[in-house]
């Protein structure tokens, strides 16, 4: 959470960062201010040789610079986890099954839901 211009405002996305030699567990938050439409970061970093947690808030061009900075070390985006996650999910509402025999003998077995979606079951035993 950012305070800027009397509002309180949520952070945009997080930014997860690679572990450098001297510090871990590290992320950026990146915020707009809702009134003034400036941007917030704040690193948050662990020190590998005593566990100190460090805190640097930035705004404006100062902010920038850091995201620019920092840019090559991005491991993952919190809105690309979100995609992800979405994508996993794909199948909603009232699905049914379908079983396919082969003239080998294999079974195959499918989910599908009413709206055409239509999705191979791996793992399976048919028993």
């Amino acid at each position: 959470m950012f305070t800027h211009c009397h509002t309180t405002f949520r952070t945009k996305d997080v930014y997860f960062l690679f572990d450098n030699k001297d510090f871990m567990n590290r992320h950026i938050f990146i915020a707009m201010c809702p009134k003034c439409k400036q941007i917030f970061t704040k690193l948050v970093e662990t020190r590998k040789a005593d566990n100190k947690r460090f805190e640097k808030t930035l705004i404006g061009n100062k902010a920038e610079k850091m995201l620019n900075s920092l840019r090559n070390e991005v491991d993952i985006k919190q809105s690309d986890l979100v995609q992800k996650r979405a994508k996993m999910h794909e199948q909603k509402g009232i699905v049914y099954g379908e079983n396919i025999e082969y003239k080998c003998g294999d079974v195959a077995r499918y989910a599908h839901s009413f709206i055409n979606n239509k999705r191979k079951l791996v793992g399976i035993d048919p028993q």
